[in-house]
């Protein structure tokens, strides 16, 4: 096989009234006489074409190719956002709806030999009707968060909610050279058995034949570990009939080395590839090769997670790493991956949209397993042309993200209506028929995204666990740095805010203020700090509160969210430049495998007094924490660290202890040293393991304060001592 890229510049042409057809832009147009030029790939949103959303013609040119007769030319796109149809030397091959699946077009027959080729296709990312039965409460493009969400630019704003859309050839174009006979694909589903000490990878071989006569074929398979160790060899053979064919066979694979989340082990990976070759000549036809892992997933009572036997509780968050996909870059998906690791989650979810291919096989490799939405968010026309449209896509989905075993949960729907009921009733339905594998769930209900806090309430409606068992969204907003906002707004509306600039960015001035009660304070520099500072303690009791509830009431968290798509004031926990605001370190703390959490009777301490409270201790590992020390010291802001209290304790594997009799007894109550100073200061939880390596470390803050002479005698406490 060959392969020739086609990137690079194409012409293009903005077709505002969608006439090309019409005027045949595919053939000798003069619209492409004096067309701009556009570099692929690329959303034309980031390429020159700000803010459009409707149709663009592109053209590229190429010299002839020249194949053998058994040989075919499949023109290859990777992805293209939304419409596409395609065009070559004047002849219409095919078109696509979607914008994450690959697909391609046979182009043998319309090829010239010699001389140049002209390449021409229509790419529509249309705004939809905006009114009464239209947009939003009937989208027809299922583009999920890239059409329709409130952390995109416009947020959900009837009029502004679809402005610079995602439209474009965003992803490679290829041409292939290959036999007429060829592997198109491999769908690999492990099944372990024997207590784990075996597997049987069941493979799915998708062969096509474009020629009229069926071919004898044999195929000669390979299994390799991640060390390149060839583990099996299995010859099959199979007849390709003309079309599409599907051969199914098994490798079986003694003592497998599974795939396994960062925590709990290594993330071994394996390869698979499958010769296929003419029975009778012997000659060589194809050559395919597919990553997978080996490891079993199940969710059972109360949506718990377990991996290889071994239940997980599943710490993580929502993202949506980047709006514009073509500008999200192999080398940022890496720091994407690290980022995700270094804020302690275990899993992600990737909310409401498909991302990228590379984007999972970082996280296969990085060891976080990945609840996968389809793209609908809220709410759809409800017709039978988009649900069979919708069903094909979430095949697409699956079959794409097969093989990567990072995915651990498909969910077909985000906070669906009503009327989504049936629609998502048989998407599931599909989802199984493509994948056994794997949990399936309908949709991801409202009822499981508590934002007391933020859209109601005060965050201490945690306390009542809202959102158990499983909560899968939760958090609120906060200001990113003041570098970041400069380069977000024009000086005049940065300070004094202007309000309406500002929602354009998602931000959102009723919860904010009037829920949240963050004080704008007197500068920008306070307002930030206000503002990171809530979020900051809204993620903190919430989080801690869950995790204290572990396995009893609670089984996994999804926070909302990790990564910001776009330079603008969200939920996310970093901004779109991947600067870290205070609500990163605290989930950070809180995410550790292994943490204390407290829960003080007050924010303000008398020198000389007891500390009073709860605390606990979290152990998510699959290991047992034995002769560990938790150390308890006082810090005021850059200030000595004062230890003056110490808990040796025996912490089982995979639980949530709590610690309060321990602490008490132990230490005699947690007596603060009157030599210390008065002012804002952290109590501090650090644990250690048995050869004294700390292997955790979780602070709660606190004011300590002089209590005038003589009033203790005065203190409850004291008196009952």
């Amino acid at each position: 096989m060959k392969t020739f890229f086609l990137n690079g510049k194409w012409e293009c042409a903005i077709d505002r009234k969608d006439v090309g057809e019409i005027k045949k832009y595919f053939g000798a147009s003069k619209e492409f006489k004096s067309a701009k030029t556009m570099n692929i790939p690329s959303n034309w949103q980031v390429a020159g074409l700000d803010d459009y959303s409707g149709t663009v013609w592109f053209k590229k040119e190429f010299v002839g190719i020249d194949i053998k007769d058994d040989e075919d030319a499949l023109l290859q796109f990777s992805g293209v956002d939304y419409f596409a149809k395609v065009w070559l030397n004047g002849k219409y091959l095919g078109e696509h709806e979607g914008y994450f699946q690959p697909f391609e077009v046979n182009i043998t027959k319309g090829r010239k030999k010699t001389g140049k080729n002209t390449l021409v296709v229509k790419v529509s990312s249309p705004a939809e009707p905006v009114g009464k039965n239209a947009w939003p409460h009937r989208k027809r493009l299922i583009k999920g968060v890239f059409g329709h969400h409130d952390v995109r630019p416009g947020s959900w704003h009837e009029k502004l909610g679809q402005t610079k859309g995602t439209g474009g050839i965003w992803n490679d174009v290829r041409i292939l050279i290959c036999k007429k006979v060829r592997i198109s694909g491999i769908k690999v589903s492990p099944k372990l058995k024997n207590n784990y000490k075996a597997a049987d990878i069941s493979l799915e071989v998708f062969a096509e034949n474009t020629t009229s006569s069926n071919v004898k074929a044999d195929a000669f398979i390979e299994v390799a570990d991640s060390k390149g160790k060839i583990v099996e060899r299995l010859q099959s053979s199979f007849v390709v009939r003309p079309g599409v064919n599907v051969f199914n066979a098994t490798v079986k694979i003694k003592n497998p080395r599974l795939w396994w989340p960062w925590e709990m082990g290594a993330q071994d990976l394996y390869s698979i590839k499958i010769q296929l070759a003419d029975e009778k000549s012997g000659e060589k036809l194809s050559l395919a090769d597919q990553r997978f892992g080996i490891r079993e997933i199940k969710i059972g009572k109360n949506k718990a997670w377990t991996i290889n036997g071994k239940r997980i509780f599943v710490r993580g968050s929502n993202i949506i790493p980047e709006e514009y996909l073509s500008t999200y870059s192999i080398e940022r998906i890496k720091k994407d991956a690290a980022l995700i690791k270094e804020a302690n989650c275990n899993a992600v979810r990737v909310h409401a949209h498909v991302n990228r291919k590379e984007l999972y096989d970082a996280l296969d490799e990085a060891g976080i397993m990945v609840w996968q939405d389809f793209a609908l968010q809220w709410e759809y026309v409800d017709s039978p042309e988009f649900k069979e449209q919708a069903v094909k896509q979430i095949r697409d989905m699956v079959n794409l993200l097969h093989n990567n075993p990072c995915v651990v949960l498909w969910c077909c729907h985000n906070e669906p209506v009503v009327t989504s009921k049936e629609l998502d009733e048989v998407m599931a339905m599909a989802v199984k028929q493509e994948d056994s594998t794997r949990a399936v769930i309908k949709s991801s209900d409202f009822n499981e995204h508590p934002y007391p806090g933020w859209f109601w309430g005060h965050y201490r409606y945690f306390m009542s666990l809202i959102g158990k068992p499983f909560p899968s969204e939760f958090g609120a907003q906060a200001l990113p740095c003041e570098a970041t906002l400069k380069k977000m707004f024009a000086k005049k509306d940065l300070w004094p805010p202007n309000w309406l600039k500002w929602a354009y960015r998602d931000f959102v001035y009723e919860q904010t203020f009037h829920i949240a009660g963050i004080r704008q304070g007197k500068s920008l520099k306070e307002f930030i700090e206000n503002s990171q500072n809530y979020q900051s303690d809204l993620i903190k009791f919430s989080v801690e509160t869950y995790r204290r509830q572990k396995w009893s009431q609670i089984t996994g968290i999804f926070h909302f969210m990790l990564l910001e798509p776009w330079p603008a004031i969200s939920y996310s926990v970093t901004d779109y430049f991947r600067n870290r605001k205070k609500g990163f370190f605290t989930l950070k703390k809180s995410f550790q495998p292994v943490v204390v959490t407290a829960s003080l009777q007050r924010r303000s301490y008398g020198l000389g007094r007891k500390i009073e409270g709860q605390f606990w201790i979290v152990n998510d590992y699959c290991r047992d924490l034995k002769d560990a020390k938790i150390v308890f010291s006082i810090k005021r802001k850059n200030r000595t660290l004062h230890r003056f209290a110490t808990v040796k304790i025996d912490v089982p594997k995979d639980c949530c202890k709590e610690l309060t009799n321990a602490v008490y007894s132990y230490t005699k109550g947690l007596e603060i040293p009157l030599k210390l100073r008065t002012g804002p200061a952290e109590l501090i939880a650090d644990v250690f393991d048995s050869k004294g390596k700390l292997i955790s470390s979780n602070s709660e803050e606190m004011d300590l304060v002089k209590i005038p002479k003589g009033t203790e005698l005065f203190n409850a406490e004291f008196l009952w001592e």
